[in-house]
């Protein structure tokens, strides 16, 4: 890639505008794994995905366990994200709201289950308990093109691997695909699927060249490494070897990963990002939704460019939502301080452990907000809670994928629990606009 760190100035928040990040939920259950935490102000809704995946809710304030919604008619798989469509307050302790959860698939069973996009409405008062209604099941179609093919260019005919997903209105999803590189637009009420875009910068790519690791046996690998924590309290390193999918002759790149709507008054903008390619990029709502243009000759912009040890290893996007007229967008590097040579310009801030950054859209000024190794630990996936007004809360939950070895086989020593933390943590960051 060439260096474009010339063009990209990143400074560090003010400190007194930062609190955390700090653990707005701990579960004290050492085999819980979770993908996704989201809130309404008043209650937390955790997409857990082991030991049993459901979908478990808890009162914000006194972290009691209210249970958990219902389950589809398949079961849930993986809860993998949320968006909170509306809410609002009932009483001092009490909301109701809609909330849509996306309940994917591993990435070794793509294609052999459908992704579901379901909507719960629910309402809760500590008095009368919680009421939650499953109200529809809309079923995304799966993709029937063998990889291969997908991968020298051949269209996808339904999904492959939703990996973020967003809210257009109450009857339609953007959705991003990270096997296909594409981003889908879904009716939830007649369950059409339109491939709205696609670029050849954004599907998966090789692994590249300089990414290795040297394995226990001497043998050398794709993968990267990094570092994390031993039970909290010292750093460790890690390798993580990129896996192989059957069929396939070579190790790949994920594509078009995260997406999040960006408002303002001039219109809405869908934001995305690809770890294939760095950077941070967007799409006009009314550009993603046109129907007389190919989904491969649609313009997008560049909000960060790609420059190595910023935008690189980058898997979601956040905005800030519930502060309207707020200019800010936060993403969150999976590489925690680790082989990947940087940029030079931005050496400092590759040194960092699973570092958040903020842009404004209007000005693309860059902030650098926090890095934390004790709670955060490979952060794919980011939410916003309903907080204070002029502050984002902003939810980085840690994968760690080390807890599913079985379903992810990236660890060097699949085996190897000793590690691990004997509690779960929720991370979430308090940033003043």
């Amino acid at each position: 890639m060439e260096s474009v760190s010339k063009k990209v100035n990143v400074r560090a928040a003010a400190k007194e505008k930062v609190n955390g990040p700090y653990s707005i939920l701990t579960l004290d259950e050492s085999g819980v794994q979770a993908h996704d935490i989201a809130g309404d102000g008043t209650l937390l809704f955790v997409g857990q995905v082991v030991p049993v995946a459901s979908l478990r809710v808890f009162d914000q304030e006194t972290k009691k366990d209210l249970g958990v919604f219902p389950a589809p008619a398949r079961g849930h798989i993986v809860p993998f994200k949320f968006r909170l469509a509306n809410y609002e307050k009932i009483g001092s302790d009490g909301s109701k709201g809609t909330l849509y959860l996306l309940d994917g698939v591993y990435p070794k069973i793509a294609g052999f289950h459908d992704a579901l996009i379901l909507r719960y409405d629910y309402e809760y008062s500590r008095e009368e308990g919680l009421k939650a209604v499953l109200v529809r099941e809309s079923r995304v179609p799966s993709n029937t093109v063998p990889f291969r093919d997908v991968l020298e260019g051949t269209r996808p005919d339904g999904a492959m691997f939703i990996t973020g997903f967003d809210l257009l209105d109450d009857k339609k999803v953007v959705m991003a695909d990270c096997f296909a590189g594409v981003m889908w637009l879904f009716d939830l009420e007649t369950e059409e699927l339109t491939l709205a875009f696609t670029h050849r910068d954004f599907w998966c790519q090789p692994w590249p060249e300089d990414m290795t690791i040297t394995l226990s046996d001497g043998t050398v690998q794709d993968g990267f490494s990094g570092w994390t924590h031993k039970n909290r309290k010292e750093l460790i390193p890690f390798k993580w070897a990129v896996p192989a999918f059957e069929g396939l002759d070579r190790k790949i790149f994920y594509g078009l990963h995260g997406v999040s709507i960006y408002s303002n008054e001039s219109g809405r903008k869908v934001v995305f990002v690809s770890p294939a390619t760095p950077g941070i990029y967007a799409i006009e709502e009314a550009e993603l939704t046109r129907t007389d243009v190919p989904c491969d000759q649609k313009g997008f912009e560049t909000i960060v460019p790609g420059v190595k040890g910023l935008t690189s290893y980058v898997a979601e996007v956040q905005a800030d939502v519930y502060n309207p007229g707020s200019p800010w967008l936060y993403f969150q590097r999976v590489m925690s301080n680790g082989n990947e040579v940087p940029d030079e310009a931005v050496a400092e801030w590759k040194e960092k452990y699973w570092p958040l950054f903020r842009v404004n859209m209007e000005t693309r000024e860059i902030e650098f907000v926090a890095d934390d190794w004790k709670i955060w630990d490979y952060c794919t996936n980011n939410n916003v809670i309903p907080g204070k007004p002029g502050y984002m809360l902003l939810t980085s939950t840690p994968v760690q994928q080390e807890r599913i070895p079985h379903a992810s086989a990236l660890l060097e020593d699949m085996s190897d629990f000793s590690g691990l933390s004997e509690d779960f943590v929720f991370p979430v960051i308090e940033v003043k606009i």
